[in-house]
């Protein structure tokens, strides 16, 4: 702050008279005693623990303030008898400000900006102007700063303490001769005490420069004291350069001031006088009281103290911290600065600069060469790592020497040490204080010694630390510098390779997968972590066994420290966000791709042989030609490569394998052309060559002249088949000679004899139509005759149908052999039906009107329904002949009954139909068996048993033993027909035996 504060600095006053060059003034008096104060204050600074000269200083202040008055303004009688208070000039009352004193006439004692300094018992004035403006601050207490917090109780009641206002009281209004009355007595006292004061000393009845303002204000120059001697408070710790004492003559030193009507003289010795008129001095007096009384002037020098011994304080707490810091800092001790320096270097430029990961530029990796490739790397960044902890432990190895070669010197024996005595004696030059010196000096090196010696097993534990941190921030920060490696933008190759390949379900997909490169870079990434845990641990060497001792749990650890890293974390996230980010951006980038599907798919579906078995026609073959073609086409345009961040899409290989599948499948289809080429060359020629020789035929015989015709049909049919085919190999080889196959020349003589064979054949075709025409007559007739010929040949094998011996039952039971002869009559209607047929056929191809053959087709009808009959006999007889010999015990009547009511229903619907004698003659003997079975039905049951059969062949005559062969013709012959009622009765009796 500068010394000169505006608040306290006056304008040149008119009536400020200097008598020399220098002049004094409160301002210079006000700088002086700052100074004193000051210094004063630094000399009694106490310790920290003792804040004596706080509340010393605290207490003076407090005393020499002046006692605040109250805020009330003293009150005075008006004209009228009402109590008047007089305004004050610094709360903008109606009196004038004291600058407008006038300064060259006496001061006006009625004026109101006197009124606040007179104060005389029984007088009517304000009170003090010190206590008035003291008394403005009441109304704001001081806020609480770090200052006045500390004050003592008694020092702020000393401050703060209300002066009791003085109570004054008003007489009731007087009438005017009362007033009159009242001023003579007033005047009449005041020269009397005028008159008491003169022949008095001043110092008797005035105390203060106010009183002997207040002297001069109501006496003026007419008083018997023509001056009045003033100064200045002495010792006083507060500034106050306006409060004065009055004193005796004798009571003056070099400075004082005299006070007279007209103003004050300030006298200082060997320094001009200076003249200061009242008004002047009241102004400057009024405003230091106020600007004083603000927070800042009025505790400046007690917080500008406290200020002070705050800041000692702190300085004193941070040398004591500092000193004790020192003494357990490693980088505090000379012999540990700069081995710490040379290992904190080494771990950061040695260290720092291995590399974990190399990433060759302008090449991609595949995943396994990729981890191969980065194994060489972690390997050789081992050995680095290895070579710099061996350097580290040269080092350390080197200050533990040294710190314990320092302490052994130290250490001298008790016996070889000299008494100050001696070492006096010995070294006369030095002085007693020079050798206690080096004495000290001396033990402290020693003591320094000890402690360095008792810090080496801390110091070892430090640089292990500081390794296991470099090691630990090295590998976080490579994982970092891979990961903007592969964020890094505008790559114009990728680190990873990727393929383009289809999967067994037609899927475009890409190899190595996504899972395939995380796990890759995340190994890669724990490898490193784990290559970086590998490296010796300086707390493990043993050439500081002996300094450390055991090792205890290591808390640190070059894996721990990393993995639980947030950076090292966050760095394997981020890495595998951007391996699927880019992955999904290669998934989006290969659906460009999809137009190759239908190449894959057609190479895939691919087979020669059934191909060619396939029909082609030659728009399909050119179809395809062009396909194949505009395949090839794009797989030249394909891209063989693609860089999408840190992959490289691959499509080289899947377009190396689809480029010479699709080139091989136009070979192969340019091949077929061409052999198919041949072929139907080859099958037109020989189809043209057959017709050829076909039409060069002459038959005479109506079968062969009817064949002749057939095929004449059929050529002049499949004449536009031949021509439509030729017109089809000469597409092929047009084909073929449009995409540049080169056609052997037998394939060229073949194609030319197709091209010529064409005349001839249209030429021989013209003459067989021509001989047909003139043999078509002749081959009716003979066709007509033909079939004469077989109608009466039908009605003869009708005749034979007609005969009894297929219609009697004469020959029942040789149903065989009449079925013989019917078969020989019905090959003959089938070769007469197959003639029939062939005439009919002959008709047609001659264009005559086919007839029907009536007599042919009701001898067939005829032949039909006999030949069902007897062999529907036939079979009835061999199933009647083993029903009778089969032995009775194995017949099953439940099946028989079944087939013998089938036959019977055939039977019956043959009778039905024919009504002759054969099937009425059929059909009874179907039914007398089927009557006889039923009856004895029941003596086929299981019930039945060898008891009830002995009954029975008894009631027959016949002998029973068991075992006992029969048949049912036996059993009929025996007469067992005639035994209905009984064999009733044993079926039931059985029956019931049986439940």
């Amino acid at each position: 702050m500068k010394r000169q504060n505006i608040a306290l600095s006056f304008r040149e006053s008119p009536t400020r008279k200097v008598y020399s060059k220098e002049a004094s003034s409160p301002l210079v008096f006000q700088r002086k005693h700052e100074l004193s104060f000051f210094n004063e204050t630094k000399l009694n600074r106490q310790p920290v623990s003792s804040p004596s000269l706080l509340s010393t200083a605290t207490e003076s202040s407090a005393q020499m303030l002046p006692k605040q008055g109250s805020r009330k303004h003293i009150a005075r009688e008006t004209r009228n008898g009402s109590p008047e208070k007089y305004s004050s000039v610094y709360h903008g009352g109606r009196a004038p400000s004291p600058d407008k004193f006038d300064h060259k006439c006496s001061p006006n004692t009625k004026d109101a900006n006197y009124s606040r300094f007179f104060a005389t018992k029984g007088i009517t004035s304000p009170v003090s102007s010190e206590a008035k403006l003291t008394a403005s601050a009441q109304k704001c207490k001081f806020p609480r700063s770090f200052f006045l917090e500390s004050l003592d109780s008694t020092a702020m009641k000393s401050v703060f303490s209300d002066k009791p206002t003085r109570n004054f009281t008003t007489s009731p209004p007087k009438s005017c001769q009362a007033r009159k009355n009242h001023h003579r007595v007033k005047c009449h006292q005041n020269d009397q005490i005028l008159s008491e004061t003169n022949e008095k000393s001043p110092s008797m009845f005035l105390r203060s420069g106010e009183d002997a303002i207040l002297y001069f204000a109501q006496n003026g120059a007419r008083t018997g004291i023509k001056y009045i001697l003033l100064k200045r408070p002495i010792n006083s710790l507060i500034f106050r350069p306006y409060d004065l004492i009055v004193v005796e003559p004798d009571e003056v030193h070099s400075e004082y001031f005299t006070m007279s009507s007209s103003g004050l003289v300030h006298v200082q010795e060997g320094k001009p006088s200076e003249f200061i008129a009242l008004d002047e001095w009241i102004r400057e007096s009024s405003s230091f009281n106020v600007i004083t009384s603000f927070r800042f002037f009025k505790f400046y020098l007690v917080r500008k103290a406290f200020t002070g011994w705050i800041a000692q304080t702190h300085r004193q707490i941070f040398r004591y911290q500092q000193k004790k810091l020192k003494s357990k800092l490693f980088l505090a001790k000379k012999s540990f600065c700069r081995p710490l320096i040379d290992v904190k270097t080494l771990m950061t430029v040695e260290v720092q600069s291995v590399t974990f990961v190399e990433l060759k530029v302008q090449k991609t990796y595949d995943h396994i060469s990729f981890a191969e490739q980065q194994a060489l790397k972690r390997n050789e960044a081992l050995k680095e790592l290895e070579f710099c902890i061996e350097k580290l432990q040269t080092v350390l190895f080197q200050v533990c020497l040294d710190v314990k070669a320092a302490a052994k010197t130290k250490k001298v024996p008790e016996s070889g040490r000299l008494s100050i005595i001696d070492s006096i004696l010995a070294e006369k030059a030095k002085s007693i204080v020079h050798f206690k010196s080096e004495a000290l000096k001396e033990k402290k090196a020693i003591r320094q010694a000890a402690e360095e010696a008792l810090m080496i097993p801390d110091l070892i534990k430090l640089v292990d630390l500081i390794t296991v941190e470099s090691i630990a921030e090295l590998v976080i920060q490579r994982c970092i510098t891979f990961l903007e490696e592969m964020k890094r933008e505008n790559r114009k190759t990728g680190i990873f390779e990727t393929t383009m390949f289809f999967d067994e379900d037609d899927v475009m997909k890409l190899t190595p997968t996504s899972q395939q490169i995380q796990y890759t870079v995340i190994s890669m990434t724990d490898d490193i972590v784990s290559t970086a845990t590998s490296v010796p641990r300086v707390l493990h060497f043993r050439h500081f066994a002996p300094y450390i001792g055991e090792i205890a749990t290591e808390t640190a650890n070059v894996g721990t420290i990393a993995t639980r890293s947030t950076l090292y974390q966050t760095a394997q996230e981020n890495i595998t966000e951007k391996v699927l980010q880019d992955f999904s951006e290669a998934s989006e980038y290969l659906r460009s791709f999809e137009n190759i599907r239908p190449i894959y798919e057609y190479d895939k579906a691919w087979n020669l042989e059934d191909y060619a078995q396939q029909t082609h026609t030659v728009a399909s073959l050119k179809a395809e030609m062009a396909q194949l073609i505009q395949w090839e086409k794009e797989l030249d345009k394909m891209r063989v490569g693609h860089t999408i961040g840190i992959l490289h899409v691959e499509s080289r290989k899947l377009k190396q394998s689809l480029v010479p599948a699709c080139s091989a499948k136009v070979d192969e289809l340019k091949t077929l052309i061409r052999d198919l080429a041949r072929a139907r060359c080859k099958k037109t020629l020989n189809e043209y060559k057959q017709h050829t020789q076909l039409l060069a035929q002459r038959p005479v015989p109506l079968k062969e002249f009817a064949s002749f015709v057939q095929r004449i049909r059929s050529v002049i049919q499949s004449q536009k088949v031949l021509h439509k085919n030729t017109n089809a190999v000469e597409d092929l080889y047009r084909l073929l000679a449009q995409h540049g196959v080169r056609v052997s020349s037998e394939d060229m003589v073949q194609l030319d004899d197709l091209r010529g064979i064409q005349d001839i054949f249209r030429r021989d075709l013209d003459s067989a139509n021509a001989f047909v025409e003139s043999r078509m007559e002749e081959m009716s007739e003979q066709l007509n005759k033909n079939i004469e010929r077989l109608d009466e040949k039908v009605i003869q094998v009708n005749t034979q149908l007609r005969d009894t011996h297929f219609s009697s039952p004469v020959k029942y039971h040789d149903a065989n052999q009449v079925k013989i002869q019917l078969e020989a009559l019905k090959l003959k209607l089938t070769q007469y039906g197959d003639l029939a047929k062939q005439y009919s056929d002959y008709q047609a191809l001659f264009t005559q009107s086919v007839p029907v053959y009536l007599n042919l087709q009701v001898t067939q009808d005829q032949m039909t329904t006999l030949f069902d009959l007897w062999s529907g006999i036939d079979l009835w007889q061999n199933s009647y002949n083993s029903i009778i010999s089969v032995s009775f015990q194995e017949l099953d009547f439940v099946v028989l009954n079944e087939q013998t009511g089938a036959a019977y229903a055939q039977a019956c619907t043959f009778d039905s139909s024919l009504k002759s004698e054969l099937t009425n003659f059929h059909k009874d003997n179907i039914a007398d068996l089927k009557h006889k079975m039923d009856f004895l039905s029941g003596l086929g049951s299981s019930s039945v048993r060898d008891r009830h059969w002995e009954k029975i062949f008894n009631s027959l005559g016949k002998a029973w033993y068991p075992g006992i062969h029969f048949t049912l013709q036996n059993l009929i012959d025996f007469g067992i027909l005639d035994l209905k009622d009984m064999i009733s009765g044993i079926c039931a009796d059985a029956a019931k035996e049986l439940q």
